[in-house]
């Protein structure tokens, strides 16, 4: 049975003088909020521009309501750049599930990817970094930052993970050092340890 805010909202909208952009914050809130049969309902609404769409899904994502998100996924409208910047949402909070549906959107470009992989090591989220690492688009060059992120901000497993990737170069590993011992993070030193030689070449 529909809830009583869902029948409140439904009759609010029957009213004369809801204007479109009071419907387009309303999806706003609904989407912010994670309230899927009011975002649902307000997506009949006439009036709901393309721009309130991706708007919606700003919202969604960056809260991380996934059904709301796969629901504005498949409206017609929202544009490729509100998708990789939603994928940049869900990866700062960790929403692996929501990486995986964002990742198999169309218009999902090779610089977003590696955006995301940079957000995944600076934050600490392992398995977003696996995760990456498996898209086609993930360079040599978006691999070494993501080292340096990872070192730069102690996160020693993401750090062992990326030295065993194909395409770290010696000077991405020097590099990602002198981060770490900069700010003092002896937590990745010894990870280090079998490229020391590296530093005096």
């Amino acid at each position: 049975f529909p809830s009583h805010d869902n029948i409140i909202v439904e009759l609010l909208l029957q009213q004369p003088g809801i204007s479109d952009e009071g419907k387009r914050e309303a999806l706003d809130y609904a989407a912010r909020f994670g309230n899927k049969e009011i975002v649902e309902l307000l997506l009949q609404q006439p009036g709901i521009s393309d721009e309130g769409k991706n708007k919606a899904l700003d919202y969604a994502a960056r809260f991380g309501h996934k059904e709301i998100v796969e629901l504005l996924l498949q409206q017609p409208g929202i544009s490729v750049e509100n998708k990789n910047r939603a994928l940049q949402f869900v990866v700062q909070r960790g929403q692996k599930e929501i990486v995986e549906l964002l990742l198999q959107q169309p218009g999902i470009s090779d610089e977003g990817k590696r955006e995301a992989l940079n957000i995944a090591a600076y934050q600490g989220h392992k398995e977003i970094v696996e995760l990456l690492l498996q898209q086609p688009g993930i360079s040599d060059e978006g691999k070494n930052k993501a080292l340096d992120y990872a070192a730069r901000f102690g996160h020693k497993e993401i750090v062992e993970l990326l030295l065993q990737q194909p395409g770290i170069s010696d000077e991405g590993k020097r590099e990602a050092l002198r981060n770490a011992a900069q700010r003092g993070l002896q937590l990745c030193g010894r990870v280090y340890r079998d490229w020391e030689t590296a530093i005096d070449r």
